[in-house]
């Protein structure tokens, strides 16, 4: 009795942990998304970015400068 007590709630918890991995390995899933970001000047664009799940890191465009002006973006 003891015995079927202890595979019982064995098997209660290797289906459990097998639910929670099934969980997380669904929302690591490659989406392919891509997000564009847009920088305007004004309300002319200035540069675009397009981010994919494999962009590591985002270089930033140089700061627009016109004369007696100063960036705050």
């Amino acid at each position: 009795m003891k015995n079927s007590r202890v595979f019982k709630s064995l098997i209660i918890v290797l289906l459990s942990v097998v639910m929670c991995c099934s969980i997380l390995v669904g929302c690591i899933s490659n989406t392919g998304e891509i997000i564009t970001i847009t920088f305007y000047d004004g309300e002319t664009v200035y540069e675009t970015i397009d981010i994919d799940d494999e962009t590591q890191t985002i270089t930033f465009p140089i700061a627009p400068t016109k004369q007696g002006h100063e960036f705050a973006g």
